[in-house]
């Protein structure tokens, strides 16, 4: 039933998805190209971000254009938890095609190598702690008062790449991947573990609070 509900969110907005990924993929040769000494960590990161805002600032315009078909799915078999399950599952796809295809885009490039599991761990949890904010937030508030919030930072970080970079690389996670092996790998899973644990409870108690028109 979930499946159908997270295949309900690509299939409204798949072209976009798409768009977004055909993006990436263009953001990844410019970067690699022009800024060939940033770190790949910090250009997967940056990516990540990037298709993140697109995807949610689509999907939340289509959810905003056809707000009863909310009322409708609810008072259909499916459950108000079951919508927001299939939310957070359908967020996982982007971060996974990212991941996917900035590794394919790396073997070809060269110069450039894929970036390590433990370093796609680590980004899976630093992009996954502002989603996991975001979330609730647009599920309180609605897309009309954050719609201004993900277009400010598509802009913010469309315009200054190196310096968004730049910024990000001041945490450096070499330190942390010198720690041993399976510490490491629980510290990163335990935080996203927590973070998307939070965010899930609240957006299951504000979600559930609302009255759909």
């Amino acid at each position: 039933m979930i499946l159908h509900l997270i295949k309900k969110d690509y299939y409204m907005i798949r072209l976009y998805f798409i768009v977004s990924l055909a993006i990436a993929a263009l953001i990844q040769v410019l970067i690699h190209t022009v800024f060939p000494d940033l770190p790949k960590t910090m250009v997967l990161l940056y990516i990540v971000i990037m298709v993140y805002l697109l995807v949610c600032q689509n999907l939340s315009l289509k959810e905003f254009k056809f707000e009863k078909a909310e009322s409708l799915l609810c008072s259909s078999p499916y459950m108000r938890c079951d919508l927001v399950i299939a939310r957070y599952l359908f967020l996982m796809l982007p971060l996974i095609c990212c991941i996917i295809l900035y590794q394919s885009i790396a073997l070809i490039l060269p110069g450039t190598a894929p970036v390590s599991l433990f370093h796609c761990f680590l980004v899976t949890a630093i992009a996954l702690v502002p989603l996991s904010i975001y979330i609730p937030v647009q599920y309180k508030f609605g897309y009309a008062k954050t719609k201004f919030i993900l277009t400010g930072m598509i802009l913010v970080i469309a315009l200054i790449p190196k310096e968004i970079a730049g910024l990000i690389q001041s945490f450096n996670p070499e330190k942390l991947s010198a720690m041993p092996v399976f510490p490491k790998y629980l510290l990163v899973t335990v935080l996203i573990s927590v973070a998307m644990g939070i965010s899930i409870f609240f957006s299951l108690q504000i979600y559930n609070s609302r009255e759909l028109e």
